[in-house]
Parts: C-alpha cells; structure tokens; sequence
C-alpha cells in the first residue's frame, strides 16, 4: 500500500493534525466577573469562549446604571482558562487593561 492509499484509509479522528487541529487548553476558555462597591463579586460568565466573554463584559460596561453613573459594579473582569486577567475595566476610568496602544 502506498503512503497516498494509507491516508486515504485512514481516519481523520484518529489524528488532529490532519485536521489542522490543536488540542484546547485553559487559555481557550474564558471566565467574566463583576465586583461590587461592597467588595462582592459575581460570576457572570464561565468557561465559555473568547466571544462570548466579551460580548458579556461589553453588556456590564454599557448598561444604563453604569452610563447614568448609578451603577454598584466597580469592575468587570475577563479572566482565562489559567486565572490570568486579559480585560479589566473600572467604573470612572473605562478600560484600564489591556493598555491602548498608541
């Protein structure tokens, strides 16, 4: 048998490289908190993807008690697979995290 009918038979399954695939760790999954004035925090979000994390984070950030200046959450962070912070935002200051670039 040739190498080309060896592929050929075999199951993509049976090797992700084929697949062009790589197996998801920790930094593949994403976590959103909120903490409160009180020190309190909430889970928001977890375990769910990059997307989606900040499609959450963005509603945390822009509801109407936070643009009103009324709101009790004092931050909202995204946090990933291995609890290293990859967004933060802060009630008066915006997005401190990750820093704009110029």
């Amino acid at each position: 048998m040739s190498d080309y009918d060896r592929w050929k038979t075999r199951s993509d399954r049976d090797d992700p490289a084929a697949l062009n695939h790589r197996e998801p760790d920790e930094r593949d999954e994403f976590s959103v908190v909120q903490v409160f004035a009180d020190g309190s925090h909430d889970w928001v979000r977890e375990h769910v993807s990059a997307h989606e994390a900040a499609c959450a984070a963005y509603h945390y950030t822009h509801n109407v008690a936070v643009k009103l200046g009324i709101g009790l959450v004092q931050r909202v962070m995204i946090v990933d697979g291995g609890d290293n912070c990859c967004f933060l935002w802060k009630a008066g200051e915006g997005v401190v995290f990750p820093p704009e670039r110029s």
